[in-house]
C-alpha cells in the first residue's frame, strides 16, 4: 500500500489539513475507505488495467474536483479480473520504463508489495519496497502455475515461479 497521509477536517472553516511525513512535494490521491477519506502518495511504479470492453482502470486516476487531491486512488482489488486483458506497470517519472502482462481466460492477477532488506551487513544496507506482480492459473490437469515478477529500486526485474522459488536471472 502507498504511504498513508494524515487528514484532519475542520467543519467550522470547511478546510482540510493534510500532513505528510514522507515527501512534501508528492502528489496526493484520495480513496474512500471504510467511510473515511484516506490520502496516499503517488508511487514510483503504478499500474493501469486494460479491459476487454476497451475501458481501463488506473491506480492513480487524475481527476478534477477531488478535494485536497490530484485525483482518486484505486486498489488492485478493484481490478475486474473477469474482463482483464492486460496490466501495465509504469515508472512514474520515466514513462518509457514499463512492463506489460497479457491475460487470457483463467489467469488470475497477483499484485502486492514486499519490503525487503538489501545489501545486508554492508555500508549500503537498506530497506526497500519491491513492486510484485504476476499471474496464477490452474491447468487442465488441476496443477497450479504461478509467475511473479519483482521490480527492484534500480529498476531491474527478477522473475520467479512459485513466488520465489526457481528464480530466473534479473532482466532490465
Amino acid at each position: 500500500m502507498a504511504a498513508e497521509i494524515k487528514l484532519e477536517a475542520n467543519v467550522e472553516t470547511e478546510s482540510i489539513v493534510i500532513s505528510r511525513a514522507a515527501n512534501p512535494n508528492a502528489r496526493l490521491y484520495r480513496r474512500v475507505q471504510n467511510g473515511a477519506d484516506v490520502f496516499v502518495e503517488e508511487e514510483d511504479w503504478k499500474w493501469v488495467a486494460f479491459y476487454e470492453d476497451d475501458t481501463q482502470l488506473a491506480q492513480f486516476e487524475d481527476k478534477e474536483g477531488v478535494a485536497g487531491a490530484a485525483g482518486e486512488f484505486h486498489s488492485s482489488l478493484e481490478i475486474d479480473q473477469t474482463k482483464l486483458l492486460a496490466l501495465v506497470i509504469q515508472k512514474r517519472d520515466d514513462p518509457s520504463k514499463y512492463f506489460t502482462l497479457h491475460f487470457s481466460k483463467g489467469m488470475r492477477l497477483i499484485y502486492y508489495y514486499r519490503n525487503a532488506r538489501l545489501d545486508v551487513n554492508t555500508p549500503y544496507d537498506r530497506m526497500v519496497r519491491l513492486y510484485c506482480f504476476g499471474w496464477a492459473k490452474t491447468t487442465a490437469d488441476n496443477k497450479s502455475e504461478k509467475v511473479v515478477m519483482h521490480i527492484y529500486p534500480d529498476d531491474t526485474m527478477h522473475i520467479m515461479d512459485d513466488d520465489g522459488q526457481n528464480e530466473k536471472p534479473p532482466t532490465t
